[in-house]
């Protein structure tokens, strides 16, 4: 073999590096060790990296960009999935309420009423127009009907004992039909008959 002259910093890094080619051959050894290891020549002295490792950067570096591209487009379509939807919820509480407002009406419920109806809704925070309806009627019931003291609508039919003689009317003696006749209504409404 031939000689070979060395200085002593060339020979204390010789004799470093035959311990080092060991753990080199584990590093080349193991895949996700040799990835690190290009990766980290490829940063420290990019024009001593092999291909491997330039190839790998390159195609991450795509990857990245595809990912990119499709994040940004999941994105969007999240995005018009959110205002479909959104959409469609705004469409079937608009039928809902004009469903409730016609059943409303088919009520009879007047445009004024429907109005107060809404009102209430609004204040309590109610979506149902039938129970707002109930809880309005509840809260506001409709006035008593009127009773009057009599019910006679067949005043052509015989005289019962209230009935006023209608003969004298008739006759067009007003005067003496509304003498009789008011005196009865003052009686009838005063309850003494």
């Amino acid at each position: 073999m031939p000689t070979v002259d060395m200085d002593e910093n060339e020979y204390a890094a010789w004799q470093n590096s035959k311990h080092i080619m060991p753990v080199l051959a584990q590093i080349e050894a193991h895949p996700e060790a040799k990835e690190l290891a290009q990766k980290a020549v490829l940063l420290a002295a990019p024009n001593r990296a092999g291909p491997e490792a330039k190839i790998r950067q390159e195609v991450d570096q795509r990857f990245n960009e595809f990912r990119s591209g499709f994040d940004e487009l999941k994105g969007v379509i999240l995005e018009g999935e959110k205002k479909r939807e959104a959409a469609e919820t705004q469409a079937k509480l608009l039928e809902d309420w004009n469903k409730g407002k016609a059943k409303l009406r088919g009520q009879g419920y007047t445009e004024e009423g429907l109005e107060e109806v809404h009102k209430l809704m609004e204040e309590r925070g109610i979506a149902d127009h039938e129970a707002a309806a109930a809880l309005y009627e509840r809260m506001n019931p409709p006035p008593e009907p009127l009773i009057t003291g009599g019910t006679r609508w067949d005043w052509a039919a015989p005289e019962t004992k209230n009935a006023p003689d209608l003969k004298p009317l008739f006759e067009g003696r007003d005067d003496e039909f509304l003498g009789p006749a008011i005196a009865n209504a003052l009686k009838e409404a005063r309850g003494q008959i």
